[in-house]
């Protein structure tokens, strides 16, 4: 298949996309993981945060050229991942429910606009930055799975209303237009 060389600007747009995507679950299970009850789950919750937010670093990297650019504010913002995540922490105090939303409705999300978003670029200059969206993705995975590790571990939660909730949250997604991911950032 041959690929269109996205123009720089267009190369901005995605990376700059795909960090906010990556920087939004970062912040949120940053903050929340404090606020759990249970000890094991903020353990998970915090080595999810960190190794998310290496990945964030890693694709900022593609950003490094832009001047004037402020590198602690987001590059874009994806309100609804931060606001779901929230939510999932504020329905179980143990962070159980925050566990299942990042790797049963978020993190999905995030990895089929990571493989949409290598679809787009080229071979040739789209390469190193391949490569990245690649490792991003194989950490997601890990992370998902650890989560299902860690999950296996622990007495089964009370999940009365858990899918309904997540239904919930899904459907928010699909109103803001991020129904099967989170996009490219690009329109059209």
């Amino acid at each position: 298949m041959t690929r269109r060389r996205l123009s720089l600007t267009e190369t901005e747009i995605v990376v700059g996309h795909l960090y906010g995507c990556l920087d939004a679950c970062y912040a949120a299970l940053g903050e929340s993981a404090p606020l759990l009850d249970d000890d094991g789950t903020v353990v998970v919750v915090f080595e999810a945060a960190r190794r998310i937010g290496e990945r964030c670093l890693a694709l900022r990297e593609h950003l490094a050229h832009r001047a004037n650019v402020d590198p602690l504010a987001p590059l874009v913002e994806i309100p609804e991942i931060g606001a779901a995540l929230r939510s999932a922490r504020d329905v179980d105090a143990s962070g159980a429910f925050l566990l299942f939303c990042l790797s049963t409705v978020v993190v999905p999300k995030v990895l089929i606009s990571l493989r949409d978003t290598g679809d787009l670029l080229d071979d040739e200059a789209g390469g190193p930055l391949r490569e990245d969206l690649a490792r991003t993705a194989t950490t997601l995975v890990s992370v998902m799975r650890e989560i299902g590790d860690f999950a296996r571990t622990r007495p089964t939660p009370d999940v009365d209303g858990w899918r309904e909730v997540a239904g919930q949250l899904e459907s928010t997604f699909a109103l803001a237009g991020y129904g099967e991911s989170f996009g490219t950032g690009l329109a059209g």
